[in-house]
């Protein structure tokens, strides 16, 4: 695989050079570090002033982006296959996005967090604008992550497990995982009951089907040479695989995102987006 890591010299750096050691051999890496500098008016002063200010500012920026590469490559895993540099200005998400489309990149690996607090309530953190508008699947780093003993992957439609196994059939990490796939049948709601409204055959024959079709993916999995075990759950789809998530201490939660419709809903609030800022642990968006 191809995999862009995007780094801005913070302890989520650290996170992410930590986080290569979960993949398997061989990757070739793009390593991206993105400088940024406003373009700032101050009244009364000359345009030549403020070029000259702009221009000092950025090769001080640039200065220190070469430093922040070479103390990432310096924490890189020996395992890791063949590492390309690049050091981009621009706006920080919009670099990501772009360098993920130019490269042909497989993956884009991010940081929770790439902003401070008030811009990122005001403007939406990079992460969330990158797995919204990157050109390929997204793992979003959360601190601890570097090997996979258990990923969890939730699955609503055959698309979903479609997406997950092209993923996994690059052997992106070593195969001494267990997979444990998850199906949420969302008839127990907190607003309406909707639960008692529907006939227990009916709820039966929604959980015999689900169960025969996590079953069949379950099987797909398997052919994979992965061990893998599934389950039928049934309440809110976000708050059902957050509790999931926890209870079993997975180290990496997996899920698809789609395009069109489906994308403007993760925008405004999907289970996909709800995973991504409240889980304790790393999330990989399979595009």
């Amino acid at each position: 695989m191809k995999i862009v890591i995007a780094i801005d010299g913070s302890y989520q750096s650290s996170d992410l050079a930590q986080a290569l050691k979960a993949f398997s051999p061989g990757n070739e890496i793009v390593l991206l570090h993105v400088i940024y500098v406003p373009q700032l008016a101050y009244p009364g002063t000359g345009m030549t002033i403020g070029h000259e200010f702009l221009k000092r500012a950025e090769e001080a920026m640039r200065a220190e982006g070469e430093r922040i590469v070479e103390d990432f490559v310096s924490r890189v895993p020996e395992h890791i296959g063949k590492i390309k540099k690049r050091i981009e200005t621009g706006p920080a998400a919009e670099m990501i996005v772009d360098v993920a489309g130019e490269e042909n990149a497989d993956l884009v690996m991010i940081g929770s967090r790439g902003l401070g607090m008030i811009r990122e309530h005001a403007l939406g953190s990079v992460s969330h604008r990158v797995t919204l508008h990157s050109p390929c699947s997204t793992l979003v780093v959360k601190p601890g992550f570097e090997k996979i003993k258990r990923l969890l992957l939730p699955i609503e439609h055959k698309e979903d497990a479609d997406q997950a196994i092209e993923f996994l059939s690059q052997s992106p990490f070593p195969p001494d995982m267990h997979i444990s796939l998850v199906h949420v049948i969302p008839f127990m709601q907190p607003v309406l009951p909707i639960g008692a409204l529907i006939p227990e055959d009916f709820k039966d024959e929604l959980y015999a089907g689900a169960k025969k079709f996590l079953a069949d993916q379950a099987a797909r999995v398997d052919s994979l040479g992965y061990a893998v075990s599934s389950e039928v759950i049934t309440g809110a789809p976000s708050q059902s695989i957050h509790e999931h998530a926890r209870a079993m201490n997975v180290d990496l939660l997996v899920m698809g995102v789609r395009r069109g419709r489906a994308l403007n809903r993760f925008l405004l609030g999907s289970v996909s987006h709800s995973v991504v800022h409240h889980s304790s642990c790393s999330v990989l968006l399979l595009k």
